[in-house]
């Protein structure tokens, strides 16, 4: 049976979004369809939401099915919680904060093509918010995948860490190509290489060494994991190194596309330092960083020089007719199988490495 306890509350805590906003205040409810819109006054709750904290956002379609649930209060308050439910059922799952940051990761992967209710449940009462699920989560035809490459937009992400600094690097991110070259079982071998820069169509960057992916998993059909792998990445013409790179993602149903990639890794925030400051010292980024108060990590020297990086909420789309070929510098030790030296390509004669 549903129920439903009512509450003093203040109105006027939470933006509308979408034409399908609900936002419900003033009552306790289970499932939230036992709410009513309703107001009662009383002592003023100096809490609110942060607008555009709420993840999935308000209303949102075509959401990853293992996303998080998520939103952001203004202050603390200890007893605040965030509920999922489909279909007025409660769906299992753990909730971690981190201060005001509220994140729900539901058990199991939520089901494609479904609407779902969100209930923050804290003092200043219960908003409600809904979103929808996409296609994916249905088992991929895998037998479609070899020899495909997806061309993901890394910029588009959402930058969960290092927080504050992810629009920086946005700005100078390229794409990334993740290429499927076998499929055995549930074992997948990928490679990945850079995109380059301002073509059409998208092309392999034919002077930057590919990354030789280890097998990925896809026992969980259509999620896929590969990594941790350290390689180098480019950023803004500049070689990355990137400690224990971990990707992960759905493909679609047919195949056709990957949502909800996530690209997790340590980054060295060394090389970097010529796009804010040409003649800052090594440190120059992470003094930025810890301006908004976000601490560099040792990198494999020991140096505390590194920033963990994680941005999800990544969308990669099939590049029809591109296959990916295996390249390596000349210093390249051990040199990856079928890969060949790319300074034999005379395009990429002028570059230091071929000097």
């Amino acid at each position: 049976m549903a129920s439903k306890s009512r509450i003093i509350v203040t109105t006027g805590l939470i933006a509308a979004g979408a034409a399908t906003t609900a936002i419900f205040t003033g009552c306790q409810c289970n499932p939230p369809s036992a709410c009513e819109p309703d107001t009662f006054t009383g002592p003023a709750c100096p809490v609110t939401i942060v607008s555009g904290s709420e993840f999935p956002g308000i209303g949102a379609t075509g959401v990853y099915h293992r996303t998080t649930v998520e939103a952001k209060l203004t202050e603390l308050d200890e007893t605040a919680t965030v509920t999922l439910f489909e279909a007025g059922s409660e769906v299992p799952g753990t909730l971690e904060t981190d201060g005001t940051h509220m994140v729900f990761t539901p058990d199991e992967p939520l089901s494609p093509s479904t609407d779902y209710d969100v209930v923050v449940d804290y003092c200043a009462g219960t908003p409600m918010w809904t979103f929808t699920t996409s296609e994916v989560g249905g088992a991929t035809d895998a037998t479609a995948l070899p020899d495909r490459t997806f061309n993901l937009d890394v910029a588009s992400g959402r930058f969960v860490k290092p927080e504050g600094v992810g629009p920086l690097l946005a700005e100078y991110l390229t794409s990334l190509l993740i290429g499927v070259q076998t499929v055995d079982g549930t074992n997948v071998q990928m490679m990945g290489a850079v995109a380059e820069a301002d073509t059409t169509p998208v092309a392999q960057a034919p002077c930057t060494s590919t990354i030789p992916f280890p097998t990925a998993d896809l026992s969980d059909n259509p999620y896929f994991k590969v990594g941790p792998q350290t390689t180098v990445l480019q950023l803004a013409g500049y070689d990355i190194p990137v400690q224990d790179l971990f990707i992960s993602g759905s493909f679609a149903p047919d195949g056709s596309y990957i949502q909800g990639a996530v690209l997790s890794g340590l980054i060295d925030t060394r090389p970097l330092v010529p796009l804010i400051d040409e003649t800052g010292g090594p440190d120059a980024i992470c003094l930025l960083a810890e301006g908004i108060g976000v601490a560099c990590e040792p990198c494999s020297d020991g140096e505390d020089l590194c920033l963990s990086l994680e941005v999800d909420s990544m969308s990669a789309t099939h590049e029809p007719g591109l296959i990916l070929t295996g390249i390596h510098s000349p210093v390249a030790d051990p040199v990856p199988e079928n890969s060949t030296n790319y300074c034999d390509n005379p395009v990429c004669s002028a570059e230091e490495a071929c000097l």
